[in-house]
């Protein structure tokens, strides 16, 4: 009690405040209600990273003492085969996603928004799939892609005389199996998204538009794409992160197999960490792919230095 009142003694808040200080006031209540949030964040999110900075150089020991190794662990990685498979791996999977899980939210929102009748039906339909958790998705899907001829997807293709596929353990599929269950998943968010984003183009453009003909995709590139661009490039680097983020499908679903085909990096890094406890590498790895991701990230923030920010009345 005595340290709580000093607190708020501390923060002006035993007393009202006076009007000359009443920004000072404002101040300190918004110092008090963040603060817990801040504690939180430091505690588990920066004090982790920085203990991390210093695994990365150490040979580190659950038990004993850990032993300092300088910049032995990096270069140890950046000359293992391995770990340059799975970011190979890692680049093709964030490819993908960006073609099946970012592009298409976009052409689905403006479907959505053209649509004449059932409008709330299907964006309800397809914002279903995102309420579910995203480990029961995985498990779901590795169902309906048995690969034995009783499999949900092999009997469909039974129907048009296609013979029986092995898709998650077909290295050539393996991958796109993985990605298209998360991008079925994430479209429906990503769509409501954009179409909130959709309805803040003036009309007026439309009807301009129509008056000099313009078709469908002539709408779609000259007037939607630059209104949605500032969505567009933010969604871009978080999908892009989320692509290299993708060592808990692949521990849900395949292993990193077959052949490897699915050894991304994220999953590298949880075995060489967890698995075969070589703390160092791991930490090492992580941040490297860190580095390369805040790169990128810089990159896209810089393009919307330079994008123009457009309301429905400017």
């Amino acid at each position: 009690a005595t340290l709580i009142y000093k607190i708020f003694s501390w923060m002006n808040l035993t007393r009202p405040p006076v009007v000359e200080n009443e920004s000072t006031y404002t101040t300190r209540i918004a110092v008090l209600l963040i603060a817990p949030a801040l504690i939180l964040i430091l505690m588990w999110y920066y004090y982790p990273l920085l203990r991390g900075s210093l695994m990365a150089f150490q040979n580190y020991s659950v038990v004993g003492g850990s032993t300092w190794v300088g910049i032995d662990n990096f270069s140890d990685v950046l000359f293992d085969a391995q770990f340059w498979l799975s970011l190979k791996n890692a680049v093709y999977f964030c490819a993908l996603w960006m073609i099946m899980g970012f592009l298409p939210p976009v052409f689905l929102a403006v479907m959505l928004q053209e649509i004449p009748v059932g409008k709330i039906f299907f964006r309800v339909l397809f914002y279903l799939p995102a309420v579910v958790t995203g480990v029961v998705i995985l498990f779901m899907w590795r169902k309906i892609y048995d690969p034995s001829p009783d499999g949900i997807l092999n009997k469909i293709l039974a129907i048009v005389h296609i013979k029986p596929q092995t898709w998650l353990d077909d290295p050539r599929m393996a991958m796109i199996c993985l990605v298209f269950p998360l991008a079925w998943a994430g479209m429906g968010p990503g769509c409501i998204i954009y179409l909130a984003a959709l309805k803040g183009i003036p009309d007026e453009l439309y009807e301009a538009s129509d008056i000099d003909g313009a078709s469908f995709f002539g709408k779609l590139r000259y007037i939607v794409l630059p209104y949605l661009k500032p969505l567009l490039v933010i969604n871009a680097v978080g999908a892009f992160v989320f692509g290299f983020k993708s060592g808990e499908a692949v521990i849900a679903t395949t292993g990193g197999g077959p052949d490897f085909a699915t050894h991304v990096t994220g999953y590298e890094i949880w075995q060489r960490t967890f698995l075969y406890l070589q703390f160092g590498h791991g930490t090492a790895m992580a941040w490297i792919l860190g580095v390369l991701l805040l790169a990128f990230t810089a990159y896209q923030l810089k393009i919307l230095n330079k994008v123009e920010f457009r309301t429905a009345n400017r």
